[in-house]
């Protein structure tokens, strides 16, 4: 069975293997992927992704517990004179 892009960045990023700029690049990959922002990796993200996963030879490998999803509520703003606003347009009462 073929490891999810998700279960691919995870694995690598739980190695000490990678460069600075990899586990930077492969952090902001699995963040988007998590987050909702990126549906799937792009053909040469998924490529580089597996050459990596192979070259450390990843697959088959216990891996720590994932960290909670960061998925969040978009929290309502109120501006500061929203909050005092009347409750009826004035001469409707």
């Amino acid at each position: 069975m073929k490891p999810t892009d998700l279960t691919m960045l995870w694995a690598l990023l739980s190695t000490k293997k990678l460069t600075m700029g990899e586990r930077k690049a492969f952090q902001n990959m699995y963040d988007d992927l998590e987050g909702g922002r990126m549906v799937g990796l792009s053909k040469q993200q998924r490529l580089w992704v597996e050459k990596r996963y192979t070259d450390l030879d990843l697959h088959g490998k216990p891996l720590p517990p994932r960290p909670p999803p960061k998925r969040t509520k978009a929290q309502a703003t109120t501006l500061p004179w929203e909050g005092k606003l009347p409750l009826k347009p004035p001469g409707r009462g």
